[in-house]
């Protein structure tokens, strides 16, 4: 039995590899790696096609083919029940005459949500389920919010000074970190959804929110700046090539009839979000992302937006950047901007903390938990 169990843990471990062949490029479904074994050999594997494509067990059993007979499937998460973009896998499994199916995790979408073991274990299929659903939840990490808090998880990334500081005297903010931590950055913004920043970074620093550093088959992120009164620079990098990548700007109610006009003929997408006080509403804006799909953002902007984010407690992930060395002078570029008033960020714990060597620079990674919990 324990034979068993150990050979269950090995072959799970390999689906959730292959999965990984897919990450950043399903959204907003979840990746998912999918290992045909007979007798003791690897007849069929495969992994999640963006949306719309096969599925991993789908693109296992093509290549299993009558070798499935009889076979064990090993996949990361529950298979599906329901006609989405594709049919039922549960149907192809059983069709397929598949004798047992071992699952890491069951999967919390209420489309599926159990309904695919329960058919598969209708049809006569041996179901081993919830073998490892904490490393699913930890892979997909960004699925699981997008499911079950229907809205973005979101990433906040900063880089800061051994003072936390996110520039110099002068303001200047570009490039605090080492190249190795720019390159991880760049990898990240491949994987995930959409950065989100505000119409002060984009003037100050004039980004372009793109991936580089030669990697392969790069996926831009959508630009997604909050920018109440349309002020954005017009010969940014952000406009000029909005026409290529998708660009979202959100601003208020009532804009300016011109400078709309104008970012509209350079392709820019612009969202009306009521204004709360001098800000424009976070939770409106996440619902605007959730009902276009965008399940994964990073925040790539100052003090102010970090802050408010880490207020209304919805900042699922902290990657913090820290490089050695020492910026003083004034609070102003303090990575957190708090006032005595303001409390709440005493508060936040980081729970599953890393750190690890960047470079010159230390990263590090959590989740943090808001309030007294620990």
């Amino acid at each position: 039995m324990t034979k068993v169990i150990t050979k269950h843990f090995e072959f799970l471990n390999h689906a959730f590899e292959l999965a990984e062949n897919a990450r950043g490029r399903t959204s907003p479904n979840p990746f998912v790696g999918a290992l045909i074994i007979k007798n003791g050999k690897i007849v069929g594997k495969g992994f999640t096609k963006p949306a719309g494509g096969n599925h991993a067990e789908i693109q296992a059993l093509k290549e299993s083919g009558k070798n499935s007979e009889n076979a064990t499937m090993y996949v990361t998460l529950e298979p599906c029940a329901h006609y989405g973009k594709t049919p039922p896998c549960t149907e192809a499994i059983i069709k397929s005459k598949i004798d047992k199916v071992v699952i890491g995790a069951k999967d919390p979408n209420s489309l599926v949500n159990g309904k695919g073991i329960s058919k598969l274990k209708s049809a006569g299929i041996e179901v081993i389920c919830d073998v490892m659903p904490k490393k699913f939840r930890k892979q997909n990490e960004a699925y699981i919010t997008y499911i079950t808090k229907k809205r973005p998880f979101i990433i906040l990334k900063s880089a800061i000074s051994l003072d936390g500081k996110m520039a110099k005297k002068n303001g200047n903010s570009k490039w605090i970190s080492c190249e190795k931590s720019r390159k991880i950055v760049h990898k990240i913004r491949n994987e995930i959804d959409a950065i989100l920043s505000t119409v002060n970074t984009v003037n100050s620093d004039n980004p372009q929110f793109t991936v580089r550093y030669n990697l392969k088959n790069p996926k831009h992120p959508i630009r997604i700046i909050l920018d109440t009164n349309l002020n954005i620079n017009p010969d940014s990098h952000i406009v000029h090539s909005a026409k290529n990548i998708r660009t979202i700007i959100a601003t208020n109610k009532n804009p300016d009839s011109k400078k709309l006009e104008f970012l509209e003929s350079k392709k820019v997408e612009i969202w009306r979000i009521r204004q709360m006080d001098n800000y424009l509403n976070l939770t409106e804006i996440l619902e605007k992302c959730y009902q276009n799909e965008i399940a994964q953002i990073m925040i790539e902007a100052g003090p102010t937006l970090i802050s408010q984010f880490l207020k209304e407690k919805l900042v699922d992930k902290i990657l913090l950047f820290m490089a050695p060395k020492i910026f003083g002078g004034s609070d102003k570029f303090l990575w957190i901007k708090s006032s005595e008033s303001e409390n709440d960020f005493s508060k936040i714990r980081l729970k599953d903390v890393s750190y690890k060597k960047s470079g010159d620079d230390i990263m590090i990674e959590g989740y943090p938990i808001y309030g007294d919990k620990r």
